[in-house]
């Protein structure tokens, strides 16, 4: 798959606070594009979990914060400097988005 720089998580669904540090550590997640969908892989210290998103169920959000929605859950990111590298990256999501959707 084709992979993105590391994201700085700032707030998580309640299902997901799990994944996130208990301590002041910072947490990241980054994401794999895949045909079907998109895998988000987050970080807790040596353990790494993946959440996987099929096209049809993943929401992108634009606010004051970069979030991922899907299956009634939701990441939400900092806009830090990997955000704005990473710009590119979250075209190339929405694009093969709409083209999967397109071809079903």
């Amino acid at each position: 798959g084709i992979g993105s720089q590391r994201f700085s998580i700032a707030h998580t669904s309640r299902n997901l606070n799990p994944l996130r540090n208990e301590v002041a550590d910072i947490n990241y997640a980054n994401f794999e594009l895949r045909p079907k969908g998109l895998l988000v892989h987050v970080t807790k210290g040596l353990e790494r979990y993946v959440w996987a998103l099929p096209y049809y169920k993943l929401i992108l959000f634009y606010t004051s914060n970069f979030s991922i929605h899907g299956e009634g859950e939701f990441i939400r990111f900092k806009q830090n400097n990997n955000y704005n590298e990473s710009l590119g990256f979250l075209r190339k999501v929405m694009f093969y988005k709409n083209m999967f959707l397109s071809q079903n």
